[in-house]
This record gives structure tokens, C-alpha cells and sequence, in this order.
């Protein structure tokens, strides 16, 4: 179950099984920044999106935290993981999957691109639906191409 905890975000949350918790990064996506913290990051991703302002960046990145912990706290899912550590922190890579969800909803990095919150930034992986990262990466990009030309989320206050 997710654990409540101000470091989740869009890309990253806390998740409690048996008595341990995991902090968990998506695989994939890189969900808009909630805080400016990371400046670098925040210009990176207002340049993906279009030549963004700082602030649509850090609004967006507050609505990819709230829809992903909305969907996380309101649906049953799995995660997969392969004991990745992002940049040798405590954060483990992994995909969250929503087994009751139609097909092109079941996987939260697929929701955040269709949604247009998260930019195709990151490590990918092979899926355990026996899809190999290049063609889940593919289908992204596939999925992305379609939230842009419907204007959703970040594509929405973009030139491009």
C-alpha cells in the first residue's frame, strides 16, 4: 500500500509491504518537478515540454503527484522490480502495474505520458508482460505523439 510521505511525487513514492517500505522511481518516465529544488531538472523538462515557465513545470509536477497518489491510494496494483537502485540511493527502479485496468491503462508510466505529466526520460527495462524495452519505449513515444496533438497536461501550454 502507499505510505504517505512528502518525498512522493509523480515518478517516486513510498510503499509499504509486510512491515518494510520501499521508496520506488518509476522506470521510463521522469514526472514533472514539485519543488525547485533541482533547477537543472526543472529546465530540462520545461525544454522537453515546449519552452515551458519554471512555474507550469512545478504546478504540473504537483499534478503528477496528485493524480499518481490518487491512483495509487484508490486502485490495487503490483510492482515490478529488478532491485535497481537509482544512482546507488536507497530508491529502487521499478513499473507499477494496475491489473484491473483496461489495456493502454495498466501501467502508471503509460498514464503519465497519456496525461501528459511525465516526459520518456530514464532507464527502461523489459516488461513482465514479456514486452522488451524498446518496443514499450516505442509505444511511448507512440502514446506521447497522441496526448501532444490533444494538448493534455504539460503539451497543453506548449508552442510545439
Amino acid at each position: 500500500r502507499l505510505e504517505e510521505n512528502s518525498g512522493n511525487d509523480g515518478d517516486s513514492f513510498h510503499i509499504q509491504h509486510s512491515t518494510e517500505v520501499d521508496v520506488y522511481r518509476l522506470y521510463f518516465v521522469d514526472a514533472c518537478e514539485k519543488s525547485d529544488r533541482f533547477r537543472s531538472r526543472l529546465g530540462h523538462q520545461a525544454r522537453y515540454f515546449g519552452e515551458l515557465k519554471e512555474r507550469d513545470v512545478l504546478d504540473l509536477g504537483a499534478q503528477a503527484r496528485d493524480q499518481t497518489l490518487t491512483w495509487l491510494g484508490k486502485e490495487p496494483f503490483e510492482i515490478y522490480t529488478r532491485g535497481e537502485r537509482v544512482m546507488n540511493g536507497e530508491r529502487l527502479y521499478a513499473m507499477v502495474r494496475f491489473p484491473q485496468a483496461p489495456e493502454g491503462q495498466q501501467w502508471l508510466c503509460e498514464r503519465l505520458v497519456q496525461a501528459g505529466l511525465a516526459r520518456i526520460y530514464t532507464r527502461g527495462t523489459a516488461l513482465a508482460d514479456g514486452r522488451s524495452r524498446a518496443a514499450f519505449e516505442k509505444y511511448l513515444r507512440k502514446i506521447e505523439s497522441e496526448a501532444k496533438k490533444a494538448k493534455r497536461g504539460a503539451w497543453s501550454l506548449s508552442g510545439s
